[in-house]
C-alpha cells in the first residue's frame, strides 16, 4: 500500500488487488464498471491497482482504478471517479505503475476524452494505428 498526498491535502492509498481475491472487498464490480464501462471479464489476466480514501466517518471510499497487462505493461484501463479528478490523482497512479512495471504504453481510441489526459501530462505520441471500418484509429502513448 502506498500512501498519496495530493493537492487536496486529502490522504489516498494505492492499493494492488491479489489474484486469490480480485476485489480485495475494496470495490464492487458495480464501482469498476462505473468507472471503466467494462465488465468483470475484462478484468482477467491483468493486475489491478486501487486508489482508496477515509471518509470524514472513517468509511474507505474506492476513488479510482487502474488495470495493467503484466506482460506487456500495457495500461488498459485508469479511471478516477468525477469528484475526485483533477487534484493529481491519476498521475500518481501513473508514477506508481512506472516505478512498479517500467515503461508504460496505452492505446486510446481516437474520438476519447483520455487523450487529453495522455497530452497534458508526460506521455509521448508514438503512433496512430488504423482501425477497421466503422472504428475510431487507435492513438498510441508511451510512458517512461
Amino acid at each position: 500500500m502506498k500512501q498519496l498526498d495530493t493537492t487536496n491535502n486529502t490522504e489516498y492509498n494505492i492499493v494492488q488487488l491479489s489474484e486469490e481475491s480480485p476485489l480485495d472487498g475494496l470495490i464492487t464490480l458495480q464501482e469498476i464498471e462505473e468507472l471503466h464501462r467494462i465488465g468483470p471479464q475484462d478484468l482477467i489476466g491483468q493486475d489491478r491497482f486501487v486508489i482508496t480514501t477515509i471518509t470524514e466517518t472513517g468509511e474507505k471510499k474506492r476513488v479510482g482504478i487502474a488495470t495493467i497487462n503484466p506482460n506487456n505493461n500495457r495500461l488498459k484501463r485508469i479511471g478516477i471517479k468525477e469528484d475526485h479528478r483533477r487534484n493529481g490523482l491519476a498521475q500518481a497512479l501513473v508514477d506508481h505503475l512506472i516505478s512498479e512495471y517500467g515503461q508504460l504504453t496505452a492505446y486510446c481510441r481516437e474520438s476519447l476524452e483520455a487523450n487529453k489526459f495522455y497530452q497534458a501530462t508526460d506521455w509521448e505520441y508514438k503512433e496512430t494505428r488504423v482501425s477497421g471500418e466503422g472504428e475510431d484509429d487507435l492513438l498510441v502513448w508511451v510512458y517512461k
